[in-house]
């Protein structure tokens, strides 16, 4: 899977039009999920897109495969990488991308609503200047699926949407793709809908199923769409709930409000990122 991106969503980047080799060895490691290898050798390469990389490393290790604090701190490393990415090159879209889905993740983690409310003005504007790009579009029904889902606080504080998320979702659904990671937040967003939508989840898991995975990621995605599809052919809402929590990235990340906050340094191009392309 080519420059992985995230999702509250994790979705599949573009490659650039061309890379130098040593990036290439460290895509490669990525793909293996050898993230600790593109951690070390993204931050050496010391480019924006070689710290780009680091930062969607840490963002999978922390996200699939800690727990507890070792996951808020691959998280908030993730924070630090993109921030260096991002003074580099602060217009590249999965930079500025990853640099919203690691903010949202961290304002869930703390109830911060103005990180939340941050994380949604990047996407929002990768949306409007990428109207025709699934990642764009997906990242942004995707927060609003998640925000939804968090309850009516939530929404009430933040302005997520269902029928946003389904709004941009079905924008992503027409522009087309394959891509195992919108698939599943697809998957997620269809199975919150309650029993009316399940024959729809199933088929779009059996579409999940049926591509060949291309990296030890999709591997995982691919598990956990089949496990949302289990629990539905059970007939138990509270199996689908819990498989669905299983699917998000950092699920436990709401129990560690007590770990260190992490505060959005001044040098953080934060408005060259929302404005970037005006």
């Amino acid at each position: 899977m080519k420059y992985l991106l995230l999702t509250f969503l994790f979705i599949t980047l573009p490659a650039p039009a061309a890379i130098s080799a040593d990036l290439s060895q460290i895509n490669d490691m990525f793909e293996r999920g050898n993230y600790n290898g593109v951690m070390e050798h993204g931050r050496a390469d010391g480019t924006a897109l070689g710290y780009s990389l680091a930062a969607r490393a840490a963002l999978m290790k922390g996200a699939f495969h800690e727990k507890g604090e070792e996951a808020v701190v691959l998280l908030h490393a993730a924070l630090s990488d993109i921030e260096k990415s991002l003074l580099l090159d602060p217009s590249a879209l999965e930079a500025r991308l990853t640099a919203a889905m690691a903010i949202g993740f961290e304002a869930k983690r703390k109830t911060a609503i103005g990180l939340g409310k941050t994380a949604r003005r990047i996407m929002e504007k990768l949306a409007h200047d990428y109207p025709n790009s699934q990642i764009a579009v997906g990242a942004l029904g995707g927060w609003h699926a998640e925000v939804s889902a968090e309850g009516f606080l939530a929404r009430m504080a933040l302005g997520g949407r269902m029928r946003t998320a389904r709004k941009y979702f079905e924008k992503g659904v027409a522009i087309g793709g394959d891509d195992v990671a919108f698939l599943l937040e697809y998957c997620k967003f269809l199975a919150r809908r309650g029993p009316k939508h399940y024959p729809a989840t199933i088929k779009v898991v059996d579409q999940i199923q049926a591509l060949t995975p291309t990296d030890a990621l999709e591997k995982i995605f691919q598990t956990k769409a089949a496990n949302i599809k289990a629990a539905i052919v059970l007939k138990k809402p509270k199996a689908v709930r819990a498989a669905i929590a299983a699917a998000s990235p950092f699920p436990t990340i709401k129990k560690l409000k007590k770990t260190q906050t992490w505060k959005m340094p001044d040098t953080f191009p934060i408005d060259k990122i929302i404005l970037a392309d005006d």
